[in-house]
């Protein structure tokens, strides 16, 4: 095999790898499969929020609605969600909010977010595990 060759296969191993894996697990109609988060903690504790925002500080819990918004449970329904209050603060000094989120079958989390970092807009965060967005 030439070096080109080889830099291919190892470049393919390498995007597998990145990606979730999602043994026995059917893939939701509607859904970006690669858009999950791969880490078990992500959104699920506010040691790990997820993090969105808004050039506009003033902005942020619209930010955190609009990822919301994005999510899908495993049928590829919208999952509902209310605000159950502020966690104090999280790894990056910044408030984590905390929300119910309910799926359509009944499957309770609660995810953390932390509404301010502007760069990090809300449509292009991953979904937590357990949980996939819409595309």
């Amino acid at each position: 095999m030439n070096a080109s060759n080889l830099f291919r296969v190892v470049l393919l191993l390498s995007l597998c790898l990145s990606l979730p894996v999602f043994a026995d697990t059917k893939v939701p109609a509607g859904v970006d499969p690669t858009q999950t988060a791969t880490d078990a903690d992500y959104g699920h504790t506010k040691e790990k929020p997820v993090k969105v925002g808004d050039k506009d500080p003033t902005k942020g819990p619209k930010a955190e609605r609009a990822y919301l918004d994005t999510l899908r449970d495993d049928d590829g329904k919208p999952v509902s969600y209310n605000r159950i209050g502020n966690f104090g603060a999280g790894p990056d000094g910044h408030i984590i909010d905390g929300y119910n989120v309910e799926t359509s079958t009944g499957k309770k989390f609660v995810i953390y977010i932390d509404m301010y970092h502007s760069e990090n807009d809300p449509v292009k965060q991953p979904a937590p595990v357990g949980l996939w967005k819409a595309k």
